[in-house]
């Protein structure tokens, strides 16, 4: 009988784990050189200032198994990227 339960309970899902949001490129694979990292921050600075729109640049070692798309979802949530009120908030993920 308890194996029965025990079998039948419902399955907990596994919670994500995030990387740091460390600024507008962050480099959780450590595939990007330093001078191209600030590069691309300094670019994104001046998007940010000119549209007003948050632009943030992910390298991810691992999606832990779940689909890019689902994954980046729920980091650009976790992160909170863009303004809440216009949910205006981009992010580019690079998974190698």
């Amino acid at each position: 009988m308890l194996l029965a339960l025990f079998l039948h309970a419902p399955q907990t899902a596994s919670a994500q784990d995030f990387p740091a949001l460390t600024g507008r490129v962050t480099d959780a694979a450590g595939i990007i050189p330093a001078d191209v990292e600030a590069r691309l921050t300094g670019k994104l600075e001046a998007l940010e200032t000119e549209s007003h729109r948050q632009l943030v640049i992910a390298t991810i070692p691992s999606l832990q198994g779940y689909d890019i798309a689902d994954y980046g979802y729920r980091l650009g949530r976790e992160w909170g990227i863009g303004d809440k009120n216009r949910n205006d908030g981009a992010l580019l993920i690079v998974a190698p």
